[in-house]
């Protein structure tokens, strides 16, 4: 094994990484700390955390919406629906928050996967500036109770929630401190949604920006935030960047 490869394991396992720091040797030369292990750890619910949202979304998608089981679509039969374009979004931005291993392949494929997910929301955005009818919302090819929606709070939220993994992922020149601010705001924002929600949903749901949000949409919006919060610590800048290095270096080896 590498020791680019090691480090790509240890980043994401932190069972082996704790193993390492009790026996304080490994196969080749690598210097394993403490703070390592914690973002190790803090990764490893995170990765829990966007798996779980992303699985829930398809389950909506897959079961809920084509299938008709409703408790995967909405939270009870009188309250808004996640509408299958809020589910495909939040799955989309979902998988690109999530940390991998792989720094070539599977950063191309959530940078596919983020665009995709600020590509789809560009376009609701637009028409509704424009005031254009067409099925976005339900994917064209499922049907939604007229009803149902989503929210210019979600569309926000959303996009919100897309900034951290573009910055991650090199799509946005931001400082990375970005990372760790934008997430906040959005987690605590989302935390105090998803409890006026649960509370009372009617008065909710009478405020403009927060009119057609369901239940699911604001909980998931919450967990992802949270996921990227665990992502954030300044010092694992230092880490991915050492990996970073290492990549070009075996790369050109």
């Amino acid at each position: 094994m590498t020791q680019m490869t090691l480090r790509h394991f240890i980043f994401c396992n932190p069972s082996f990484a704790n193993y390492c720091l009790r026996q304080r040797q490994v196969a080749v030369p690598i210097h394993i700390s403490e703070d390592m292990t914690d973002r190790v750890s803090k990764n490893a619910v995170s990765f829990t955390l966007a798996l779980a949202s992303i699985l829930f979304c398809l389950f909506s998608l897959g079961l809920g919406w084509s299938l008709g089981i409703d408790p995967l679509v909405r939270f009870s039969t009188d309250q808004n629906a996640m509408v299958p374009a809020t589910a495909l979004c939040l799955a989309l931005v979902g998988f690109a928050t999530m940390p991998l291993v792989s720094h070539t392949s599977g950063w191309l494929l959530q940078r596919l996967a983020l665009v995709l997910a600020i590509g789809f929301l560009g376009s609701l955005v637009l028409l509704r500036l424009f005031g254009l009818d067409l099925p976005l919302e339900d994917l064209v090819i499922f049907e939604s109770n007229p009803n149902d929606g989503v929210s210019d709070a979600t569309i926000l939220g959303l996009l919100l929630l897309s900034i951290a993994p573009a910055i991650r992922l090199n799509l946005l020149p931001l400082h990375a401190d970005w990372r760790l601010h934008v997430p906040l705001f959005g987690a605590i924002g989302s935390c105090a949604v998803t409890v006026g929600i649960f509370v009372d949903a009617l008065t909710l749901d009478q405020i403009p920006p927060f009119t057609n949000m369901s239940h699911y949409t604001a909980a998931l919006l919450m967990c992802l935030f949270f996921a990227q919060l665990l992502m954030s610590d300044p010092t694992a800048a230092d880490l991915e960047a050492d990996i970073d290095r290492d990549d070009a270096k075996f790369g050109k080896g």
